[in-house]
């Protein structure tokens, strides 16, 4: 309960603050609107996409039939505090959370696109944190202390189902049959089913509590947490299906909040890296190792992926990123270079940004189109690999990337170009 408290307070503290909102490297500002933290979003195709907000007061649904690029308050939930929202279809929607005015848990049910929603169930003492239907008409609604609520009717009824763990965070359901539930606690716990829920397994890991699930296939999974003492941020995998879990702790981060793969090895987390400050970070790896995407962000609690350049954050904004959160290239003017080439960046020292250009010519396999496979990657003095810039191929041209440092300390540091045979290294120094 302490942790899940802590994490609560932490959105209350961050819900009417009004940060300096900047372009943080890939990841780009969608939509802020004061006073309201957004809790949920589903996409029910590449451009109609739902998301829930609230103050103390209320809840509002946003709608995009444009992939985010414009939202519009749809409607308004008085009396609510709406944790998340899952729509089947355009027009059928639920969502869950605590009905503020008698204090119980909640769940709401739209029928029309979600512009009017009706009240379908208030009972208990906490409110409910996450909702999933993993076929038509069967659905789970999930909250703290135990509350694990289960219809096979879309919602006309709700019956709970006790005994699957404390202070219960998240639900993952893979198809109608495999789903997933991640809680905290003193030991935190994943729950698993593969007959629809009819019957649970449950895995203890002691010491550790989980905020988010979140499978790619039957087999392979992430949970990400916190670890109790000392509190570390948590990465667990599993590759059976949840059977048996690898627990990561990664000691520079507090909590881990959200974790998205989109294949076996590029996944995404968002953490508490101190004193509530939140980044996001990617792997390459699979999880093994992660790597900072983002300095100073506003607050944000949970990620939602399409594909691996395309994806969302949202807490006290809504974010999004095109490129996989990788720092956007840009290509400076149509001059084929005649050799390669990697540029001191400038400025340098810096402090937090800079530009570093780079050249690909014209050779083999590249003026084929197929481009050359090039890679920039900045390292600390002790040669660890702390940031991936460009990962992808590359036609001949002129590039330039920024690189905000913003996270990092003062210091020295290395950027080092691959592209085909070539490789370069050069010495930068962030000074603060």
């Amino acid at each position: 309960m302490e942790v899940t408290m802590r994490f609560s307070f932490l959105i209350i503290i961050f819900l009417f603050s009004s940060p300096n909102l900047q372009s943080q490297n890939g990841w780009y500002q969608q939509y802020i609107l004061n006073g309201y933290f957004f809790s949920g979003m589903q996409f029910i195709n590449i451009d109609t996409a739902y998301v829930s907000g609230f103050n103390n007061n209320s809840s509002i649904i946003l709608k995009t039939n444009n992939s985010g690029n414009n939202w519009n308050i749809i409607s308004t939930i008085n009396s609510s505090r709406i944790r998340s929202i899952y729509f089947k279809n355009e027009a059928t929607g639920w969502a869950c959370g605590e009905e503020s005015t008698l204090g119980e848990a909640a769940i709401y049910k739209s029928t029309n696109s979600g512009v009017n929603w009706i009240l379908q169930m208030h009972e208990g003492f906490w409110e409910l944190n996450d909702i999933i239907f993993n076929n038509d008409s069967t659905g789970w609604a999930i909250g703290w202390f135990d509350q694990v609520y289960r219809t096979t009717n879309s919602g006309n009824n709700w019956v709970i189902r006790p005994g699957l763990g404390s202070e219960v965070n998240d639900i993952h359901f893979l198809n109608s049959q495999y789903g997933w539930i991640a809680g905290g606690g003193e030991s935190g716990s994943i729950v698993r089913t593969t007959n629809g829920g009819n019957n649970w397994i449950v895995d203890i890991h002691q010491w550790t509590g989980y905020n988010s699930v979140h499978f790619i296939n039957q087999n392979s999974g992430w949970a990400a947490g916190y670890y109790n003492d000392p509190q570390w941020g948590v990465v667990s995998r599993t590759t059976n299906g949840g059977v048996n879990w690898n627990i990561q702790t990664i000691n520079y981060l507090e909590e881990v909040l959200s974790v998205n793969f989109v294949d076996s090895l590029n996944g995404w987390i968002i953490a508490v890296v101190t004193s509530g400050q939140t980044g996001i970070f990617r792997s390459f790896t699979g999880g093994i190792s992660w790597q900072p995407q983002t300095g100073n962000i506003p607050f944000v609690t949970k990620l939602y992926f399409r594909n691996s350049f395309t994806g969302w954050a949202v807490g006290n904004v809504i974010l999004k990123t095109t490129t996989g959160g990788i720092t956007p290239i840009l290509t400076l003017g149509t001059l084929i270079p005649e050799q390669f080439s990697l540029h001191q960046n400038y400025p340098n020292p810096f402090n937090p940004s800079t530009k570093i250009k780079f050249e690909i010519p014209l050779s083999r396999g590249v003026s084929e189109g197929r481009g050359v496979l090039t890679k920039l990657f900045i390292y600390d003095i002790l040669g660890r690999e702390i940031r991936t810039l460009v990962n992808e191929n590359l036609k001949p041209g002129v590039y330039e990337v920024d690189f905000n440092a913003a996270d990092l300390p003062s210091g020295v540091y290395f950027y080092k170009l691959s592209a085909g045979q070539f490789v370069d290294v050069k010495k930068m120094i962030i000074m603060k």
